[in-house]
């Protein structure tokens, strides 16, 4: 990070049920990781502060396989809209294999599924339904895609505004996988957007 970003500090964000679970948010807390609302966020970035933000969150947990990277990015506009109310280019990054370092059952089966999401919704959290309890050695690869400029702060981005940034992301991040799959995933993928 620092190669590629030179003097620029910043911070993680995690979902606001992480900072309920004793031990666990001291140890965020001790790594730097902040509240991901977005009061928490604006007043990092205020503080001059550039966030990292997984826009899929729980929610892509959900749909983890070894053999597709899944991408739940069409509803998330809120980290958009933040980038472009504070001023903020948006940078793609993708972590490839990250999906191959546990097992688990498949979400192809509708009742594995249905369990996740109602875990989900009542926790606030994924659940990993592992089949391996120690992580296998894969090589993770993290690729960084440039910048999308926010030419300026807008106060309150219209959402026609908003959606066609979530496009450009969308469409860089796909590219990104794109050409960097061959390089650094394990075994054959595919990639989906939902």
């Amino acid at each position: 990070f620092n190669t590629l970003f030179p003097g620029v500090s910043w911070r993680s964000l995690a979902a606001s049920f992480c900072f309920y679970i004793p031990l666990y948010r001291d140890m965020l807390l001790g790594a730097g990781v902040v509240d991901a609302s977005r009061y928490s966020a604006r007043r990092i970035m205020r503080e001059g502060y550039s966030v990292v933000v997984v826009p899929g969150g729980a929610t892509e947990a959900l749909y983890t396989d070894p053999i597709e990277d899944v991408l739940v990015l069409r509803k998330r506009l809120g980290f958009i809209r933040l980038a472009l109310q504070e001023g903020a280019d948006i940078i793609p990054t993708f972590s490839f294999n990250e999906n191959n370092t546990y097992s688990q059952l498949s979400t192809a089966n509708p009742c594995v599924l249905w369990i996740k999401r109602k875990f989900q919704a009542i926790f606030g959290l994924s659940l990993p339904l592992f089949t391996n309890l120690i992580p296998r050695k894969v090589p993770i690869r993290i690729v960084v895609g440039a910048p999308i400029p926010v030419p300026m702060k807008m106060e309150d981005p219209s959402d026609d505004v908003v959606q066609g940034f979530l496009d450009k992301y969308i469409e860089q991040i796909t590219a990104l996988w794109t050409e960097n799959a061959p390089k650094y995933n394990i075994v054959e993928k595919t990639v989906r957007v939902i």
